[in-house]
């Protein structure tokens, strides 16, 4: 029965999000910009909020209600066990110069991945004086889709789609049999299956064919449940500390996927130079920039365990 009970409770959640997406996106035909409309963005972020602090009440009963027998389970238990609250462990222990760390070391796992981009980002703005960091980060931050991007979704999606799932899980599935292949491969996939609303509301704007409509909806679902799959490694091992997964999250949504180097970009399609000796310098840029991005894979694979666990804090399974 615990099982079930974990599965269907997890459906409830993921489901609820985007419920609250979906009653806010009636007459979105009617907004230009669709879903990235102003006006639609603050009244999703007004619903998802209330349904996240509705599921924060009413998932503690649902637990009670759906057989589970173990230690009392209370509203603040139950808020502190998804990990939102700065120090906090999983255990019942705080610590929060650990509970800091383990996020910074969250942040430089990150780091050595987009080590690539980063770089071609500082030698971007370094070699462009018409370019300037503070501007483009404004730009980019300073707005209700930064707020949105950068923010919001971030906190929610990991309250709701790494938190609350794995405690399900952890809750309610029998004592010994929920296993971290579980959390890791199963669990990401209610995750994976929620973003399929992008590609039903493209259709329904008549954006894409159908065809392009299905690859881009399989192609971000399984982006999305590989991302899942590694803030839920992260959660277990960083010892619930949720911090560390919207952290994650929220590097991935600002890097994205690597692109090319946006010096060459610049010097090939925005400004093009007929100079030999810049020719030369790009062409020696384009090997050190694909050298960085092969590194930076190399060295997520190399730290991706040591950076992301937290010594003694990790939760048993």
């Amino acid at each position: 029965m615990g099982t079930q009970s974990a599965f269907w409770l997890s459906l409830y959640i993921s489901a609820s999000y985007v419920v609250a997406i979906y009653t806010t996106s009636r007459g979105l035909e009617e907004y230009p910009s669709g879903r990235d409309d102003p006006r639609v963005i603050r009244r999703r972020i007004g619903r998802i909020s209330l349904v996240i602090l509705a599921n924060m009440l009413v998932v503690p009963w649902l637990i009670v209600q759906l057989g589970y027998d173990g230690p009392k389970m209370s509203v603040k238990r139950y808020i502190l066990d998804l990990g939102i609250v700065p120090g906090y462990y999983r255990d019942g222990h705080w610590d929060i110069s650990n509970y800091l760390w383990d996020i910074t070391k969250a942040i430089g796992l990150m780091a050595l991945l987009y080590v690539g981009p980063l770089a071609g980002g500082l030698l971007y703005y370094a070699t462009l004086p018409n370019k300037h960091l503070y501007t483009d980060l404004r730009a980019e931050l300073f707005n209700v889709w930064g707020l949105r991007n950068y923010l919001f979704a971030p906190v929610s999606e990991e309250i709701i789609y790494t938190s609350m799932l794995i405690n399900n899980y952890l809750i309610l599935y029998p004592q010994g049999q929920c296993t971290l292949s579980t959390i890791v491969w199963k669990v990401p996939l209610f995750f994976g299956v929620a973003h399929l609303h992008h590609a039903y509301e493209m259709h329904q704007q008549g954006l894409t064919g159908v065809v392009q409509v299905i690859c881009n909806a399989a192609i971000q679902m399984t982006y999305t449940t590989l991302f899942g799959s590694l803030t839920n490694y992260a959660f277990v091992k960083s010892g619930g500390n949720l911090w560390v997964c919207i952290l994650l999250h929220v590097m991935c949504n600002f890097m994205g996927f690597p692109e090319a180097s946006k010096v060459v970009m610049h010097h090939t399609v925005v400004k093009k130079s007929d100079s030999v000796y810049v020719k030369k310098l790009l062409d020696l840029w384009k090997k050190c920039y694909l050298a960085l991005l092969l590194m930076g894979l190399l060295f997520f694979k190399n730290k991706f365990t040591t950076l992301l666990n937290s010594s003694g804090n990790q939760i048993v399974l």
